[in-house]
């Protein structure tokens, strides 16, 4: 009996694991195509943050029934955050309770590499 080959996995670089799912994001959905590797990193985790969750409240089925317009959203929850984080110019007021688990499930180093200061704005 012939034995089965063994199964090769092909791990990009740019995949995101949660919960047990490997996301993939190409760079495409990305606006500013001229972002440093640390802030495409957290914008991709921010989006891959966005649509687990979306699985997760079962908005979503599952990661195959992703539509370009949960990816639209996503995005500009992303912008949001983002810039929310660069320069710390929307109050932690103004998200809403979704952006607030986002924000809760970046980790605290990738934030503070990007801008050591809003630290302390998150925490307010």
């Amino acid at each position: 009996m012939a034995k089965p080959k063994d199964l090769i996995k092909i791990k990009a670089t740019d995949d995101i694991e949660i919960n047990g799912t490997i996301y993939f994001i190409p760079d495409k959905y990305i606006e500013n195509k001229f972002l440093s590797y640390e802030y495409k990193k957290l914008y991709k985790l921010i989006l891959v943050i966005y649509l687990d969750l979306q699985i997760i409240n079962k908005k979503i089925d599952n990661i195959s029934s992703i539509t370009k317009l949960h990816i639209i959203n996503g995005i500009t929850i992303v912008d949001k955050l983002i810039s929310y984080i660069f320069c710390g110019k929307v109050y932690i007021s103004n998200l809403t309770s979704l952006e607030k688990t986002i924000l809760e499930k970046i980790p605290e180093t990738l934030i503070q590499h990007i801008n050591p200061q809003i630290i302390e704005k998150i925490d307010k």
